[in-house]
């Protein structure tokens, strides 16, 4: 049980880590195209909710996950003893990152 709870944290942070990155580059595919104009989705989300938010109009699906585990993060130690990493990092970036990861594994 333990490992799947480890699993879905990791795969929940690299989904956000994707997902900022997305937003960063100068790709723009992640944007959304209605009547010929071209939107970041944020923009596009915002603008239904807009149109809706009195009843009328048509329905929409918005799905938004939050999570409240900010840094600064320890460079020197690991809080909870867990290591996510693989060995491929730094120790401070390794530090870092597995400090993250546990505080999501703390909200499973």
């Amino acid at each position: 049980m333990k490992m799947i709870r480890k699993m879905t944290a990791l795969l929940l942070a690299l989904c956000v880590a994707l997902g900022a990155v997305s937003c960063s580059s100068a790709d723009q595919s992640w944007s959304a195209e209605k009547d010929g104009d071209r939107l970041p989705v944020g923009v596009y989300v915002y603008n239904l909710y807009a149109a809706n938010r009195d009843g009328g109009g048509e329905p929409y699906f918005s799905f938004n996950v939050t999570y409240q585990g900010h840094g600064p993060y320890d460079s020197e130690s690991v809080w909870r003893g867990n290591h996510y990493t693989d060995g491929r990092y730094s120790t401070a970036t390794a530090n870092i990152v597995d400090n993250y990861l546990g505080s999501v594994a703390d909200t499973a």
